[in-house]
């Protein structure tokens, strides 16, 4: 399969989204969270296009795609974190986001 980084996020923001719903609304605080990992993911997938555009992944261009997955990490935990009260919407969302990280990894082919 050909790698899209759009219809990559869309289908990482649709499972987010699905998950933000199950209480039947999405909270301003799932909405940043959703809002900050849609432009981390987005980032982090255009390092990996740059990389492999030469079809290979250099060093530097490892230690950048490391650093942009810390980042989506990091993010989200500040965002869960930032009014001092983690919900469990706010965990669901966090624990299907970091399983959903190494998948990035295997569907990009980048390890």
């Amino acid at each position: 399969m050909e790698f899209s980084r759009e219809n990559y996020i869309k289908q990482i923001m649709d499972g987010l989204e699905e998950i933000a719903l199950a209480d039947g609304k999405i909270t301003p605080d799932e909405k940043q969270f959703m809002t900050k990992i849609y432009n981390n993911i987005n980032s982090y997938l255009l390092l990996i296009e740059n990389a492999l555009q030469d079809n290979v992944v250099d060093a530097t261009e490892r230690v950048a795609i490391f650093d942009s997955r810390l980042t989506i990490i990091k993010d989200s935990v500040n965002i869960m974190r930032e009014d001092l009260k983690i919900t469990s919407d706010e965990l669901t969302l966090f624990n299907t986001l970091h399983d959903l990280i190494p998948e990035l990894d295997k569907f990009t082919k980048i390890s």
